[in-house]
């Protein structure tokens, strides 16, 4: 498959309100499907599948590739130029918002997702916490994989922490992709993690904490807590008297250990703390 010729033979127009960048290196798409260890016993999520580039290379490999694509008219190229493989059971095509739709059951997820909704794909994908192999923009990528102290280290980096072993493979130019984004993208690989600092049934509890406190993620852990005391329902006097004795107080949030927010998360359980998603 040819990137120039496909978009030349059905008048592709990348969408930018979608974030269409389409990558169509094909040793770029080749090394990245090498790199995920597909074998022919998985079934692999594909997320804004485009016209089909890396879909190729994965159908050659894979048990199976469950394609997402939002764009309509994208999705029917899919479906004929993947023709043989679709009828064959080899390829599903999914039309629709990979933020809204459920995905199917599948083993590896193997996408070059789009820049634009990024952040809320990779909250998704944690939910499902399969091995993950992702080329993102370079800046976010690097945010996935940072450690605490760490001047990209944020809330998604814990959260992405709690579920994955991140690993930043490598960079991937501007040029490789039709049309040339204004930054470098990056490959990175997650690795489910085996065991988590906190069972499935308090995720939630969880990471609403950790909302409240990178929210001030440069503050103390103590004033970072009297900052967003609303998501906990409490006055700022309350608050003051409260956390004044809180785990790693002086210790500034971006620093935090997913296991130190672990520890955190039980005082506050101990303190009968409950926090929200939003202030209020």
């Amino acid at each position: 498959m040819r990137a120039a010729e496909i978009m030349r033979r059905y008048g592709i127009k990348p969408d930018k309100a979608l974030g269409q960048h389409f990558l169509v290196d094909k040793n770029i798409i080749k090394k990245e499907v090498e790199l995920a260890e597909v074998s022919k016993d998985d079934v692999v999520l594909e997320i804004g599948a485009g016209f089909g580039m890396l879909t190729e290379a994965l159908v050659g490999v894979a048990k199976k590739v469950v394609a997402v694509e939002k764009d309509v008219a994208l999705a029917n190229i899919l479906r004929q130029e993947f023709e043989d493989e679709v009828k064959a059971g080899k390829l599903e095509v999914v039309e629709g918002d990979a933020l809204l739709v459920d995905f199917p059951p599948f083993d590896k997820c193997v996408s070059n997702i789009p820049y634009n909704i990024a952040s809320e794909i990779v909250e998704k994908l944690c939910h499902y916490a399969k091995d993950t192999t992702l080329c993102v923009q370079k800046d976010f990528g690097e945010r996935l994989v940072a450690k605490p102290g760490d001047k990209n280290y944020s809330r998604i980096s814990v959260l992405v922490r709690f579920h994955f072993e991140p690993y930043y493979i490598y960079t991937v130019s501007r040029f490789c992709f039709i049309p040339t984004p204004k930054v470098d993208s990056c490959i990175v690989r997650l690795i489910p993690k085996k065991e988590r600092v906190v069972g499935d049934e308090e995720k939630e509890g969880f990471f609403n904490m950790i909302r409240a406190l990178f929210v001030h993620r440069k503050k103390s852990v103590k004033n970072a807590f009297i900052a967003s005391r609303g998501m906990a329902s409490l006055k700022k006097d309350e608050a003051k008297k409260v956390f004044e004795a809180v785990p790693y107080g002086d210790k500034k949030v971006f620093r935090l250990s997913v296991e130190e927010l672990a520890e955190l998360f039980e005082w506050c359980k101990g303190q009968k703390l409950n926090f929200s998603k939003t202030n209020g």
